[in-house]
This record gives C-alpha cells, sequence and structure tokens, in this order.
C-alpha cells in the first residue's frame, strides 16, 4: 500500500516482508515459538564484493569478509584484513525493531518539515 499525501503512512517494506514469514507456519500449523524473524539476506562476501565492484566502484584491495566473532583470537589481523572501514551486522527482526523505525522515521518527517518551513 503506497501513501497517496504526507498525512497517510505509508506502509514500513521491511515490515510488510516480516509478517508474511511470521505468518509462513510450520508443518504442524503452529506459528513460531518466538516473535523474531530472521529475513533472507545474501550475505556471501562474494556476493557483496561482486554487487561493490559493479555498483559502488569498490576499490580495488578493498574487500568484504566474514567475522566469525568478536573473540581477540577472531578479529586477528590473519582472519580480518586491516585497516576496517566499516561493517554490515546481521540480526534477527522484531516488532521493537519495527516499531523504533517508525518512531525515527516520523522524528526525520517532522524535522524535514520544519526545515521546509524554515526556508519558505
Amino acid at each position: 500500500m503506497r501513501a497517496s499525501n504526507d498525512d497517510e503512512e505509508e506502509e514500513d517494506r521491511l515490515l510488510s516482508i516480516h509478517n508474511h514469514l511470521a505468518d509462513d507456519h510450520s508443518e504442524d500449523g503452529a506459528p513460531p515459538a518466538n516473535n523474531t524473524t530472521w529475513l533472507p539476506l545474501e550475505s556471501s562476501p562474494d556476493v557483496f564484493n561482486l554487487y561493490g565492484r559493479q555498483t559502488a566502484a569498490l576499490p580495488l584491495g578493498w574487500e568484504f569478509v566474514d567475522v566469525l566473532g568478536f573473540d581477540e583470537d577472531l578479529l586477528s589481523p590473519e582472519l580480518v584484513p586491516r585497516p576496517v572501514v566499516g561493517c554490515i551486522f546481521l540480526f534477527p527482526t522484531s516488532e521493537r525493531i519495527y516499531g523504533d523505525r517508525a518512531s525515527q522515521k516520523k522524528e526525520l518527517m517532522a524535522s524535514a518539515r520544519n526545515d521546509d518551513d524554515a526556508v519558505m
């Protein structure tokens, strides 16, 4: 559903996917035991590297790598090349995350309206 004007709420696309996945019940028809859902996401470093080179001009010598954990030995330079310039975290979604996203969106929209009013 798309909002037809600024006063209507546009549906959060990630929430829509979350709800669709949560509605997929197990073979016995029971809903998931908890209220978290993992959204499908390709997280292979090879795929990210290819995508980065094709779309964002990822510089040669830079690459995405898997980080296997946050223990000191798993963050060694042999496993995680230096320098590290960013991280992509994968985590399960929950209703709280979507509530926080909606709150942040409202704050950003209000701030943008205030900025537009100040410019006029």
